[in-house]
């Protein structure tokens, strides 16, 4: 779409408040020129003001990216069988030129893996829905809705395994082509931090603890091992966080405190221990990274579904016409 017209000044108008801060401020999530798939929202909030308009004629698009996918009839017809596939929920916060190509979705950096990843879910997609979306590019080995059991609502992502590669990179192209973020899935978050890992650590991280232990009384608690140093965390008062660490003599100790002490409990709270390796600083770092992603990616989503980022705040944001929640047994 081009402009015909020259763009309105800034000057005050009598039958609009646009230009005034009487009224809340237009919502923008950005640049979204050329985007297939644009959040919708039923609102009295004011008209854009000049800067927020954009157009394919002014909005340079990366080399390589198109709007408008290839004609495959084919695919269109699978895409449109029942129950038909809707378009993806916005990425409102990524910029179009970081949204992967259909080439790039393809890459499968796992030889054999036929484990696919979609984002974009409505909702109200469960198991169920999943399934059917998913089983119409061939057959399906697993499938999973990712569920906020809090809320019954789809974290808007899940994953689908096929019975081929082939049938895999069907379903990679179908959902890529309605604007989904898809692609073979990775390595799992947990494999990724155990390859961070320290072979040769001999240093214990405890959890669990009662407030109120102190640094001798950790010691007495593994009377018989030798502590090569331990501690207590505590806050800027000096108050125990309930978590230490201690540093034994071998590897093969720490393995046999592990099985020995963990889920012991302790104190008159009768809390049970938790006893693992300590994080590297390598692990650290991929929680942190993970976690900020994480919140990003929620976020993002929860403004491209519901119009906010403040989800599960408002107990009545998920009363959507038509919304007809499960009672889930999943994880979260």
């Amino acid at each position: 779409m081009e402009l015909t017209g020259n763009l309105p000044g800034l000057e005050q108008r009598r039958s609009s408040y646009s230009t005034t801060e009487s009224t809340p401020a237009t919502p923008f999530f950005g640049s979204t020129a050329s985007r297939n798939n644009i959040a919708i929202y039923d609102s009295t909030y004011t008209t854009p003001s000049p800067p927020q308009i954009t157009s394919s004629g002014l909005v340079e698009q990366p080399k390589g990216f198109s709007s408008i996918p290839p004609v495959d009839h084919e695919l269109d017809a699978l895409l449109k069988r029942e129950p038909p596939i809707p378009k993806a929920v916005p990425a409102v916060f990524t910029p179009v030129e970081n949204m992967k190509t259909l080439e790039q979705s393809l890459v499968n950096h796992i030889p054999g893996n036929r484990n696919v990843y979609i984002r974009g879910l409505m909702p109200t997609t469960d198991d169920e829905v999943l399934l059917k979306y998913a089983e119409r590019f061939g057959p399906v080995e697993t499938s999973k809705a990712i569920i906020d059991t809090s809320t019954g609502a789809c974290k808007g992502f899940g994953f689908a395994k096929f019975a081929s590669v082939q049938d895999s990179e069907k379903c990679i192209r179908g959902f890529h082509r309605l604007g989904y973020e898809v692609g073979f899935a990775r390595e799992s978050f947990n494999s990724r931090l155990k390859a961070e890992g320290d072979d040769s650590s001999t240093n214990l991280y405890i959890s669990n603890l009662p407030k109120s232990l102190t640094e001798n009384e950790l010691a007495a608690i593994f009377l018989g091992y030798t502590i090569l140093s331990s501690k207590i965390l505590r806050d800027g008062l000096g108050n125990s966080r309930g978590v230490g660490f201690a540093r034994f003599e071998s590897r093969d100790v720490c393995d046999e405190i592990i099985k020995t002490f963990t889920g012991q409990p302790l104190g008159e709270e009768g809390l049970c221990m938790q006893i693992r390796y300590a994080d590297t600083p390598a692990q650290k770092e991929l929680k942190r990274v993970t976690a900020e992603r994480r919140q990003f990616r929620t976020n993002e989503y929860n403004v491209g579904a519901y119009g906010t980022a403040a989800v599960g705040i408002s107990p009545t944001i998920y009363g959507q016409p038509g919304w007809k929640q499960k009672p889930t047994t999943g994880s979260a």
